[in-house]
């Protein structure tokens, strides 16, 4: 059985995968070390580890004082330490390293897998001390490419490819000066490593190294280091190290093949393994034949799904070998209570649609019990079906939406509107506040939701309540979220301040919407603009320079005619361009694979280029963008480890449509439909599986629909009778 030499702290010891290890003094030349190894028979029948390790502790292997005695590290036997693995049989050597980083974009919990090291300050230089000819220093390659894949493969986050390790003598840390001066040379540093490399190296022992990155270097950060920050860094790492060994020793260096070796796996909740997965981060990529590991909610690996199932045991194991994994669509531009009125009125121009059927039927209905409630869990539904796991809404009774929010388990971002009509939610802006705040902070605890302004849009929110929004936003660090240029009238009342026009906005200013808004210093990072059809290039530059977010609702201002949005132009500016599908009483539907579709689609027209918003582009917007727009970038949007485990799984190659598959993100935005959503999982919580709902009941929901739907059609036939007999009357 192959034996694996590795180097670590004395923490390691302590650790649960080398618990069983017994000491043992092997005899040197250059003295007696301390190793731990298995017992003489090795490693028992389905134990912890199929292979036989080999561990020495650096700083405690002189074996002339029993291990006992802590060696600093200018006082490390070095060859002593080698030499006793050479003489074990060792193979392979791993060096685990704590290090300092040189570097202020290689932070604190970074794994930096060196290939190159300096060591001009410290000794010893060699194995020996006669003139056996020169040596060419080096890790092993071979070793250190199996070591820098496994890593990776296993979802490791922040994993540095190459590096310069600089070795000192130690034991005291590094002045400024000296980080100033040695941070010329390398990348990180330490005060073992380099000794370890070069007697390896001298003993013929293949070794590579992983360090763990646990404090800047003296002074780097600003401050200076201290001994307590740098042992709390070392003790909240551990874990990471302790995971990466159980990866690299599970590996076979010679094929890359993951082997089952009875390595104790950690527990986790679910395990899903796909054909493809999108991770939608920055790299772009497409992953084949991955599983992505979920515990206690977050994303804890993303890895090749052989090692998957060696390294972890899963109380749940989803296997969807003709699927492709994406994280959880965002759809940043609603109104759910509205689903409830879709079809109710189609094929007219805004102004109209919401005079004459909108506003009415909100005026007659939101403030009846349960309208906007089953508005929210109707639309909750649809959006869950087509692989919609967060939603942002702007909509009337906001107890109702988040309390539909807080039972189905889906993620929402749910808007305080402001307007200055009064309604049954409230008589005015101050109430329309004070209701708000009321429903956040009785929803404070839950943690799918959160909560921005919604001021409805320049032509119903006056300058005062403009401002008065615009300072509560920054004390709370609010989003605030509103339709601007919205259509052409809106923009071309306001700039000649056309009062009779409803479309003006309620400003006393000379300009266009966007232009007050700016004025009034609402424009920010903070602001998400919805809709946006009307641009100027100048618009678009101060866009692009106050950082705001737009929200393309393509299918919604293509059915109410209301102009394009200049997509193209925007993301060329470098604005962030999220996708939303506005209400079911416009569009008619909550589907964003299609709105991904006519987005990408409109704006190669529009631009007479086909090479305009290609598929990833398209899906980036649904997903990651939605999130920077809604400040949940950290949180969601993509699948990396680390982030919230909102994923969905899609479909392809299964049925007519979507087959045969050459580009999965091409085949979801160009040839998938809501139907082909097969899982949804928010928080690693599964809302749908198979396409089955498993917390909205919707056979009791379409009930309450359809009652709605009776009143509604009730409702429309008394008005229009009450207005035949007002035409009527003499």
């Amino acid at each position: 059985m192959e034996k694996v030499g590795v180097i670590g702290g004395t923490s390691l010891l302590r650790s649960e995968y080398f618990r069983d290890l017994v000491a043992k003094t092997v005899e040197t030349e250059f003295g007696p070390v301390q190793v731990w190894t298995d017992a003489e028979e090795g490693p028992k029948e389905g134990g912890e580890r199929g292979v036989s390790v080999v561990f020495l502790q650096r700083h405690h292997a002189d074996a002339t004082m029993g291990g006992e005695v802590y060696r600093p590290p200018h006082l490390i036997n070095h060859r002593a330490n080698i030499s006793a693995l050479v003489k074990e049989g060792v193979s392979r050597c791993y060096g685990v390293c704590s290090v300092g980083s040189l570097k202020i974009d290689i932070p604190p919990s970074s794994l930096v897998v060196p290939d190159d090291y300096c060591m001009l300050f410290a000794g010893p230089f060699s194995l020996y001390d006669d003139a056996r000819g020169h040596n060419v220093p080096g890790l092993d390659s071979a070793l250190r490419e199996d070591l820098l894949g496994a890593l990776k493969e296993a979802g490791f986050a922040k994993v540095v490819e190459a590096g310069t390790y600089v070795q000192t003598q130690g034991p005291r840390f590094e002045t400024p000066a000296e980080v100033r001066f040695i941070a010329k040379m390398g990348d990180i540093v330490g005060m073992t490593c380099g000794a370890e490399i070069t007697i390896a190296k001298d003993a013929g022992l293949p070794y590579a190294a992983f360090c763990m990155v646990d404090n800047y270097a003296n002074g780097l950060a600003g401050t200076p280091l201290t001994e307590e920050e740098f042992r709390r860094n070392v003790a909240e790492n551990q874990q990471t190290v302790e995971k990466a060994l159980k990866t690299i020793l599970g590996r076979n260096p010679s094929t890359g093949d993951y082997l089952d070796r009875g390595v104790p796996r950690s527990s986790v909740d679910l395990l899903i393994a796909c054909r493809w997965v999108l991770p939608l981060d920055d790299g772009g990529s497409c992953l084949e034949n991955v599983s992505v590991v979920v515990e206690n909610s977050n994303i804890v690996a993303i890895l090749d799904s052989q090692q998957a199932l060696h390294l972890y045991t899963a109380r749940e194991v989803v296997s969807r070998p003709h699927c492709v994994l994406i994280p959880g669509l965002i759809n940043a531009h609603t109104h759910t209570g509205m689903t409830l009125m879709r079809g109710k009125c189609d094929d007219e121009p805004l102004m109209e649609w919401l005079h004459n059927t909108v506003w009415p039927i909100e005026g007659a209905f939101i403030g009846q019990e349960g309208f906007c409630y089953d508005g929210a869990m109707l639309s909750i539904a649809e959006m869950i079906r087509g692989g919609v796991t967060c939603f942002s809404d702007m909509y009337w009774h906001l107890g109702e939406a988040s309390r539909a929010v807080k039972e189905s388990g889906i993620r929402a971002v749910l808007g305080m509107v402001v307007t200055e009509f009064p309604t049954s939610w409230g008589e005015n802006v101050e109430q329309y506040l004070s209701r708000g705040h009321e429903v956040a902070d009785e929803y404070r605890q839950v943690d799918t939701l959160t909560f921005t302004y919604a001021p409805h849009a320049p032509y119903t929110v006056a300058d005062p309540s403009w401002v008065k929004i615009g300072e509560l936003a920054r004390k709370s660090n609010r989003r605030i979220h509103s339709h601007v240029h919205e259509t052409r009238a809106e923009c071309e009342a306001s700039l000649v301040l056309d009062k009779t026009n409803p479309c003006c906005h309620r400003s006393d200013h000379l300009g266009t919407p966007l232009d007050n808004l700016d004025r009034l210093e609402i424009l920010d990072e903070h602001f998400i603009a919805v809709h946006m059809v009307q641009l100027t290039d100048e618009e678009i530059e101060l866009c692009a320079r106050r950082k705001i977010h737009v929200v393309h609702c393509p299918n919604s201002n293509m059915k109410l005619a209301s102009g394009y949005c200049r997509v193209a132009e925007l993301l060329d500016a470098g604005v962030n361009v999220a996708l939303g599908t506005d209400s079911a009483g416009s569009n008619n539907s909550l589907d964003l694979i299609a709105e991904m579709k006519m987005a990408a689609l409109l704006t190669k027209g529009q631009r007479l280029d086909p090479t305009r918003i290609p598929a990833m582009t398209a899906l980036r917007m649904a997903t990651i963008n939605g999130a920077k727009a809604l400040g949940l970038a950290e949180r969601t949007g993509s699948i990396e480890v680390g982030k919230a485990a909102d994923l969905v799984t899609i479909e392809l190659g299964t049925r007519a449509g979507t087959s045969p598959v050459f580009n999965p993100a091409a085949a979801i935005v160009y040839s998938a439909s809501h139907s082909d959503v097969c899982d949804v999982w928010v928080n690693g919580r599964s809302l749908l599986r198979q396409g089955q709902l498993l917390t909205v009941n919707e056979t009791d929901l379409l009930e309450r629909a359809s009652m709605w739907g009776l009143r509604l059609d009730k409702f429309a036939a008394d008005r229009e009778a009450s207005n035949l007999n007002k035409d009527a009357a003499p």
